[in-house]
């Protein structure tokens, strides 16, 4: 028997939680969820492990609460006290069109090719029983989330391997499936809180000594540090990274702004600039893989157009940001029905 149930490429590549999200919702569902949920999005950390139980909590709180999913979830501890086949238990729920976020040590799992033991979760969203696999999806290949596969015993492993008093995040299965019920309601978009949150984002500053990575300014950060990073060289991973992070919020502004177009048509343009940016900054990102693969896993001077591209793009990013903010300002009144 091979099973798979239904996902698609998500639009966030950065964190495993929200990818797990973004991959079992289409299109649309994903813009209605966004702004369901998400309204805090812009303050997403550069540093896919920092805050890394705040991201949880985010996550949770988002899919117990909406109605877009049908949830279920299962700690480690209660697999351990009653003794469940954690195989078949994940057999079962994917016959029920669950898809499955699981916790596991991905030293156990080959396709990753770790040799330490790396604890993380790992999404599940198919099986076949005549190869005895699992098909699941996370970061295999850098920053890209795709699909692969894995054995049964490689997942029993790697689930009993994963020791929760040893791990800051939780432990077990979360399973998720769409709601399919036609009487789902949509929030109402409470556009002063949109505004009060993109003005503050775009007004926040940094101090020197500040861990959070908020506000527009964290962009600027970047190319400061790539100018301090390329002194002689700068390790590819540390651009891809910040690269694939601009680009998800990009890709989430642009969410923002397509569910808003019915304010005024002059938001048309701006969702075509954004569409340009999300166009620009891929071919920087394929440009920045070719310089990888050509220097050994560096960036180096001559490489400098990169810098300069991502300037360009972060510069017409912010122009987009404060015009998006002029129109809700303007437009707010009768978007209210004041």
């Amino acid at each position: 028997m091979q099973i798979k149930n239904k996902t698609y490429e998500p639009y966030i590549s950065y964190i495993p939680q929200d990818n797990f999200l973004f991959s079992i919702l289409d299109e649309k569902k994903i813009e209605d969820f966004i702004l369901e949920n998400y309204l805090d999005i812009y303050s997403i950390k550069i540093d896919r492990c920092y805050d890394y139980i705040y991201r949880f909590s985010n996550f949770y709180a988002s899919v117990t609460q909406s109605k877009n999913f049908k949830f279920d979830i299962i700690n480690y501890e209660t697999i351990k006290q009653n003794n469940i086949n954690i195989i078949e238990f994940i057999k079962k729920k994917i016959l029920d069109n669950y898809c499955l976020l699981v916790s596991v040590d991905i030293s156990k799992i080959d396709v990753y090719k770790k040799d330490e033991i790396i604890y993380h979760e790992v999404m599940i969203f198919g099986f076949n029983d005549n190869s005895n696999e699992f098909y699941i999806k996370d970061f295999f290949d850098g920053d890209i989330y795709k699909e692969s596969k894995c054995s049964f015993t490689e997942m029993e492993e790697a689930f009993s391997s994963f020791s929760k008093k040893e791990h800051s995040s939780f432990g077990g299965i979360i399973c998720l499936k769409i709601n399919d019920s036609e009487n789902i309601n949509n929030k109402t978009i409470d556009l002063k809180k949109i505004l009060y949150m993109l003005k503050n984002f775009m007004a926040y500053k940094l101090n020197d000594n500040e861990e959070k990575n908020y506000g527009f300014s964290i962009f600027y950060t970047f190319i400061k540090q790539l100018e301090m990073e390329q002194v002689d060289y700068a390790p590819f991973n540390f651009i891809l990274d910040k690269l694939c992070f601009i680009r998800a919020h990009i890709m989430l502004m642009k969410v923002r702004i397509n569910s808003l177009l019915y304010i005024s048509e002059v938001l048309n343009n701006y969702l075509e600039k954004i569409n340009e940016l999300i166009n620009k900054i891929t071919i920087t990102i394929n440009k920045t893989i070719k310089c990888m693969i050509k220097n050994n896993c560096y960036i180096i001077k001559r490489d400098l157009f990169i810098r300069e591209e991502i300037n360009e793009i972060i510069n017409d990013y912010k122009i987009v940001i404060n015009n998006f903010i002029n129109v809700i300002e303007k437009n707010i009144e009768v978007i209210n029905g004041k």
